[in-house]
């Protein structure tokens, strides 16, 4: 599947799987690229990008902590979303290592 190749080729998600719009594993998400789209990001309670990694779109990160939203939201530099804490809104509270920049709107 094309979308499964580009994940796997971005962010070397080999032990991840890619199906209906969802991203299901217990895997880190690492590297420089996009996850663009209505989809699920589901793990055991961390999701982390490295570099200039953007999750972007209607997606959901959920695991012991979680993401969503409409908006953007860019982790710069090893920003970890994990632990209990929500990411949702527009001052949202949070817990995380790095750095969480609400971007705009679709």
């Amino acid at each position: 599947m094309l979308i499964e190749k580009w994940l796997n080729d971005h962010f070397g998600l080999s032990n991840l799987v890619y199906r209906r719009g969802a991203v299901v594993g217990d895997g880190v998400l690492e590297g420089d690229g996009v996850f663009d789209g209505a989809g699920v990001l589901e793990g055991d309670g961390v999701a982390e990008l490295e570099g200039d990694g953007v999750l972007e779109g209607d997606g959901v990160v959920d695991g012991d902590g979680v993401f969503e939203g409409d908006g953007v939201a860019e982790l710069e530099g090893d920003g970890v979303v994990e632990g209990d804490g929500v990411v949702e809104g527009d001052q949202p509270p949070f817990k995380t290592k790095g750095r969480i920049e609400k971007k705009g709107k679709r």
